[in-house]
């Protein structure tokens, strides 16, 4: 039986955007080399790191604390910035941050106002698993951002087998 009442203690943790919690998440990434002409998207003081690392994901958010239900895809790199005193720092320059859903205005304002993410609203996004297949993409006034298909299976790098072991359900 569902119920309305929420406990203190509970209301101020979904409160508190310390507390924010995206929970039941499936996502698909993509982790590639990019070409180095990507550079010159990039804008100043920002500098990619060699090589030039590129992101794409996308990410369906069944259950986050502060919003409804929403899908959320990106398209990112991996850049440096040195600060003036001589500390480099490292993160991502997203250049595509698209939003679908009935959570998406409010995960959009939160991202865009609050994180400084350069969050927008998609036309359609796309996500599904089928057997050893994930398909996603995303599209925006009109245009195909992304198309991928990713299969399943090991990782092409050996060092990120560390720690993972296949459930039941997994094919190795």
């Amino acid at each position: 039986m569902g119920s309305f009442f929420v406990s203190i203690d509970e209301l101020k943790k979904k409160a508190d955007p310390m507390y924010s919690e995206m929970n039941d998440i499936s996502v698909a990434t993509i982790y590639a080399i990019a070409d180095p002409s990507i550079k010159a998207l990039v804008p100043p003081p920002l500098e990619v790191v060699d090589p030039a690392l590129l992101t794409i994901y996308v990410s369906d958010i069944s259950r986050p604390t502060f919003s409804a239900p929403y899908i959320e895809g990106g398209i990112g790199i991996l850049t440096k910035l040195t600060d003036s005193a001589g500390v480099t720092h490292t993160g991502l320059y997203y250049f595509s941050l698209q939003l679908l859903g009935p959570g998406a205005q409010n995960a959009t304002f939160m991202g865009r106002e609050e994180a400084g993410l350069p969050k927008k609203f998609a036309d359609k996004i796309g996500l599904k698993r089928i057997y050893d297949r994930i398909f996603f993409y995303i599209e925006r006034n009109g245009v195909r951002l992304l198309n991928a298909e990713l299969k399943i299976g090991r990782y092409n790098d050996p060092g990120l087998l560390m720690g993972w072991k296949p459930s039941a359900q997994e094919k190795v």
